[in-house]
């Protein structure tokens, strides 16, 4: 075989490949080099498509961390925003309650935009108060854009419910603590029963709702101790309460004849759970009255009685 290699080092095209390094003499040589380059060339393709595989790869990675990043970015100064804001209405607020400027307590119920309450004409001394259907925190936040979208600058309290269990009380909090995440942190919290009085230990400002029955100056020097910082009186006080706290008047309220635990649907139809045949339509008659059952949905369902 009288062939020959012309060193011209690294620096070759491989398209000059066989007429660079070997001149073949017989047709078999030829076909031999041929299948050689073929090969060498799909090896140097494959190397090149791998290399540029990382690269994209790479590229594409670091879009990724600097996506990341903004997204961090814009969190952190959305959280840094919302932290100043919560300081200067905390401010606002502590200021407001000292001086009695809050009057009113105004009830938003989840069908309250779709019923005959106005909520049109409110003055600054209102507190909005959301009593949702449903205490998770996607269906709380919804009440809360709605009313803010009315009212930019309002104060909202959230109404909690007068029952709650161990498990309720955990949704309850993971459902604030959602929210928090979200920017979304309510002014102030309406407690209607004792384990309500514990929120003053997350950071919230406590109102004593209509279900503490506050009847007399001695309950609320002890709802003050107990972190309250402004009352709702009692519906069976004729009289304008006494108070050492702030005194506030319940607005569209709808006042709970009677809550219970039961599901009044299991009873009525005999279904389970699994098979829910809650419809928003159930009331109850006796002496010629009707009366509306209202279902509060938390780790369980519960219910009141309303005219």
């Amino acid at each position: 075989m009288s062939n020959y290699l012309r060193n011209r080092g690294n620096d070759y095209l491989l398209g000059d490949f066989f007429n660079d390094f070997f001149v073949p003499e017989t047709p078999n040589e030829k076909h031999l080099m041929k299948t050689d380059i073929k090969e060498n060339e799909k090896n140097l393709s494959s190397q090149i498509c791998d290399e540029e595989i990382e690269k994209i790869v790479d590229v594409a990675m670091s879009r990724e961390v600097n996506v990341a990043n903004v997204k961090e970015i814009e969190l952190e100064e959305v959280q840094e925003s919302a932290g100043k804001e919560t300081k200067e209405s905390e401010v606002t607020i502590r200021g407001k309650v000292e001086k009695q400027e809050f009057r009113n307590l105004t009830y938003i119920y989840s069908d309250s935009f779709s019923n005959t309450d106005d909520f049109s004409n409110t003055k600054d001394e209102n507190i909005f108060a959301i009593s949702p259907n449903d205490f998770s925190a996607n269906e709380i936040m919804k009440l809360y854009k709605t009313v803010k979208s009315i009212h930019p600058d309002s104060f909202v309290a959230l109404d909690l419910p007068i029952i709650a269990n161990g498990a309720d009380l955990e949704l309850l909090q993971n459902s604030l603590a959602d929210l928090k995440e979200k920017a979304i942190k309510f002014d102030f919290v309406v407690s209607n029963n004792l384990y309500g009085l514990q929120f003053a230990n997350y950071g919230y400002k406590i109102i004593a709702g209509f279900g503490h029955n506050v009847y007399n100056n001695l309950t609320t020097l002890k709802l003050k101790e107990l972190g309250v910082c402004m009352v709702v009186q009692s519906v069976e006080l004729e009289k304008n309460l006494t108070s050492v706290l702030p005194v506030l008047t319940m607005r569209n309220f709808r006042l709970p004849l009677m809550t219970f635990a039961h599901c009044p649907y299991k009873t009525v139809n005999s279904n389970t759970c699994k098979k829910c045949s809650y419809s928003n339509n159930l009331t109850y008659s006796k002496g010629g009255k009707q009366y509306l059952l209202r279902r509060v949905k938390l780790s369980q369902c519960y219910f009141t009685m309303t005219n």
